[in-house]
């Protein structure tokens, strides 16, 4: 029976891979590319993204419930969830109606096709670089100013041990809240890291569950205060995936 589950598991993500090929080379090439150009265009170009996230998200047989307040339309944030598998990208465009730009990993630019869109359309840090990760913040800057959210995995990326409910924060999100004065938006997502881990043998179709646990307003925290924002965030994040596991 377990060899029947890897097999099946397998299957799936092969369909997944596929589907995303497809897909990304349809919406990166004709629909989201062309609007990547200007920043006044950017809504447009997000519409498609959003477009590109919930059909890869729904043909692969997943589907998501969600539960809080929703965003004011009008009104910018930081945008933060935790992070266990690359779907997650998918599932916040298709959670997110507000235009917003992932700060994300650099190495993804890599990719043939999606790389010269990603590059255009997310903030791109290497990790490694002390001088990447200070430039996020003008970048970001940049972005917010010209009227778009951002949206922030705090741990970092995926942890290598799949043990780890939630890994360490970085101060990223947080400085970024503080220093333009935005409020936080704060989600939890439960259950894709066990629908989509990156392991091709483990996995399956299924519902996943999105929480918008709060928004914090801004000014609530400062820059002396930053760590107690961080504490407050990783205590709501971690308490809902505890809560989750009941």
């Amino acid at each position: 029976m377990n060899t029947i589950k890897k097999g099946l598991s397998f299957l799936w993500k092969c369909w997944f891979v596929l589907i995303t090929i497809i897909f990304s080379f349809i919406f990166t090439v004709f629909l989201i590319y062309p609007f990547t150009f200007r920043d006044k265009d950017y809504k447009r170009c997000y519409f498609f993204m959003r477009g590109w996230g919930l059909t890869i998200f729904y043909l692969s047989g997943l589907w998501y419930v969600f539960k809080g307040q929703p965003l004011d339309k009008n009104q910018q944030y930081i945008i933060v969830a935790n992070h266990t598998s690359f779907m997650d990208i998918m599932l916040m465009f298709t959670v997110i109606k507000n235009p917003m730009m992932f700060v994300g990993k650099a190495e993804l630019a890599k990719f043939p096709i999606f790389g010269a869109v990603y590059k255009r359309t997310a903030i791109l840090v290497d990790r490694k670089s002390k001088r990447s990760r200070a430039e996020v913040f003008k970048k970001a800057a940049e972005k917010i100013e010209k009227g778009f959210s951002i949206c922030v995995f705090p741990e970092g990326g995926v942890p290598d041990d799949t043990s780890i409910t939630l890994d360490n924060f970085k101060n990223g999100a947080f400085t970024m809240s503080i220093e333009h004065n935005l409020p936080m938006a704060v989600h939890t997502i439960c259950g894709m890291k066990e629908r989509m881990p990156y392991d091709w043998f483990t996995g399956l179709p299924g519902k996943i569950k999105v929480f918008r646990n709060e928004v914090i307003p801004a000014g609530t925290y400062t820059k002396e205060t930053i760590n107690d924002f961080k504490k407050h965030v990783y205590d709501s994040i971690y308490n809902q995936l505890t809560e989750c596991k009941k």
